[in-house]
Parts: C-alpha cells; sequence; structure tokens
C-alpha cells in the first residue's frame, strides 16, 4: 500500500493552487502586496456566454498596469477571501444574461455571506474578506451582455462583441484609479 503525502510549506492563495487549463494559463501572483490591485475574471467555458469573464481576461492579458493582477475563477469561493482582503481594489468582471447594454458597471459594498449553488456572490466574498482578514477593498462589479448559456464553448454575437469593450472600459477605469 503506498501513503502520499503533502508536502509542508507556507499556506498559498488560490491563485498560487489553481491548475493551469491547457488554454487558460494561470497568471503569477508572485511578490503579490496589499498595494496590488485585483480583477477576477468570472465564468464558465464550456456554458457559452458565460465565458465572458474568461475571453475579457485573454483581452486584458499584457495590457494590465504592473500593479495589477487578473485572475480567472468558474465561481468565487471563500478562498480568493484573503487575496481580496489584501488588495487595494478589486474589480469582479461576470457574464448577465442579457441583451443590452453591451457593458454595465456598478460599484460593489459588503455583504453577508450566502454560499448558493453557484458560490458566493462578490458581495459575499468582501463581506468574508472582512469577516476573515479584518478588511475590504473597494470594489466594481462589471457585467457583459451573455444572452446565450448553452453548453457551447462558442460565444454569441451579442457576448463576441461585448468583450473589447468590457476590456476597453475596465483599462480605462484602471487607469483612472491608479
Amino acid at each position: 500500500m503506498h501513503c502520499i503525502r503533502a508536502a509542508a510549506g507556507p499556506r498559498r492563495s488560490l491563485s498560487e493552487q489553481a491548475t493551469p487549463l491547457p488554454h487558460a494559463p494561470v497568471d503569477d501572483v508572485a511578490g503579490y502586496t496589499h498595494a496590488m490591485r485585483l480583477v477576477i475574471c468570472i465564468g464558465n467555458i464550456t456554458r457559452g456566454d458565460d465565458a465572458v469573464g474568461w475571453r475579457v481576461a485573454e483581452a486584458l492579458e499584457g495590457r494590465l498596469p504592473e500593479d495589477v493582477r487578473l485572475l480567472r475563477v468558474h465561481q468565487l469561493d471563500v478562498v480568493l477571501a484573503e487575496d481580496v482582503a489584501n488588495a487595494a481594489s478589486v474589480v469582479f468582471v461576470d457574464a448577465e444574461r442579457r441583451d443590452l447594454p453591451a457593458v454595465a458597471r456598478q460599484p460593489v459594498r459588503e455583504g453577508t455571506t450566502s454560499v448558493g449553488a453557484h458560490g458566493l456572490d462578490p458581495a459575499g466574498l468582501l463581506g468574508l474578506a472582512r469577516g476573515l482578514f479584518g478588511q475590504a477593498p473597494p470594489a466594481e462589479l462589471v457585467t457583459v451582455a451573455a444572452p446565450e448559456m448553452a453548453h457551447d464553448e462558442a460565444l454569441s454575437t451579442i457576448a463576441l462583441a461585448s468583450v473589447q469593450q468590457a476590456a476597453e472600459e475596465i483599462l480605462d477605469g484602471l487607469r483612472d484609479s491608479g
């Protein structure tokens, strides 16, 4: 009988533990400090337009300011609370089932932690960060039009057209706040 032991070592954040997908590498977060800003792109790449968050992340790659870290996740999870608590600010990017507007932005205020079938919402994650780590940064939710959530890897025409606009609005917001 073989026994597998986990290697002892320092606790790592979700972004450091994540396993990269073949077509979606996990970003390096070495040197992550409180001064860093965080963009968390949420989505499921096998559910059609629900993948817009990941597509926005692809459009942002190589274009973000040095103090911004980009994460791609399938859903918000409690293990992100430490990364969120240590960030100077957070931008959440997610699909929203609608045709228009192509992109919508709104501030996110801390909320109560409510874990549903699809994980946490941004407000709950901010509240959890404050509850566990004593701080929660200012945050914004950028939603992207995503009318079709079929079991498919292709984006609808509406979602595809919205991806670049969302990336540009996020970059503009980061430049204005940096």
